[in-house]
């Protein structure tokens, strides 16, 4: 009896921590959705167009706190990015160059092969020859064909013929598959407006003139360009600009892939229990005008 007794005891308390751990998995999971919701409802509130806000920019961190614990949260603008569905060839050919430091003809050959893969046709780019695109995949040893159809998530790009795992880890953080295709360019990396074909010193130029007067960038006096047709006239008053990168920028406008606002974010829970220990996250895509686009909780 009282070696029933014991193994009962030990079974107990084996049930009681099973339940305290869903308990606090559950008590993480509710910080995290609680911070990004909090965080969706602070973004809706500046609206679709307002970018003088930090957090309407991209990259804001902050924090969320509780009786038990506490979550930190951060806002990533979608629209930094260069859009697959969107861009053009050249776009991914500058992109692959400037972000994974590729040699223009392999450049050249793996934005052509994003293209054909979204694409709706079966013929292979005639800037490659013509051909087969399902031809080209099985001659490759692929068992898979191009999709002929949007990217429905940025890992899908690893379905591209030529494109490896490590290729995609260095473009990754400057692709998108949400937004109108328009890069907002107060937000946006030095990396992603060489895609857009700006020259090196303009793009420097444009990070430090929106940095400030402090020069850091992501403080209470970032400067915040409000129409890219302005661009080049505000520039002249701290960061003037010399004939061929104005004739860079006026080319970077005139592909019509600039803008100055953002109006889809990632936002990015994690979550955290002091007692008992435990963590936890989410992550969503949200868009001003069409809201959660992408949950995901961990």
């Amino acid at each position: 009896m009282s070696l029933f007794a014991i193994a009962l005891a030990q079974g107990t308390r084996q049930k009681i921590t099973v339940f305290q751990r869903l308990g606090a998995r559950e008590e993480t999971r509710v910080l995290a959705e609680s911070a990004v919701k909090g965080a969706m409802a602070e973004l809706k509130s500046w609206g679709q167009g307002q970018p003088t806000s930090l957090w309407s920019l991209a990259k804001a961190e902050k924090g969320f706190s509780a009786p038990s614990g506490g979550a930190q949260v951060k806002v990533d603008a979608e629209n930094a990015r260069i859009n697959l569905n969107k861009a053009s060839a050249q776009v991914l050919k500058q992109l692959f160059q400037s972000a994974a430091q590729l040699h223009e003809e392999t450049a050249d050959e793996l934005a052509w092969a994003v293209i054909d893969f979204r694409d709706a046709d079966d013929a292979v780019s005639t800037h490659f020859d013509g051909g087969s695109e399902k031809e080209s995949y099985a001659r490759a040893g692929m068992a898979h064909a191009p999709k002929n159809g949007d990217f429905e998530f940025a890992g899908e790009m690893l379905l591209v013929k030529g494109i490896t795992k490590e290729i995609y880890s260095l473009v990754r953080n400057y692709i998108t598959i949400y937004g109108d295709g328009r890069v907002n360019i107060n937000v946006c990396s030095k990396e992603t407006m060489l895609s857009l074909d700006m020259m090196p010193e303009l793009a420097e130029k444009i990070i430090a003139a929106r940095s400030g007067l402090d020069r850091t960038a992501g403080t209470e006096d970032d400067f915040v360009f409000g129409d890219v047709t302005k661009i080049e006239r505000q520039m002249a008053d701290s960061y003037p600009l010399s004939e061929i990168e104005k004739i860079s920028l006026r080319h970077a406008i005139g592909q019509g892939y600039l803008g100055v606002s953002s109006d889809v974010f990632r936002i990015e829970a994690n979550a955290s229990l002091n007692r008992p220990p435990a963590s936890g996250a989410a992550v969503c895509v949200y868009a001003l005008n069409e809201g959660v686009k992408y949950w995901m909780e961990t």
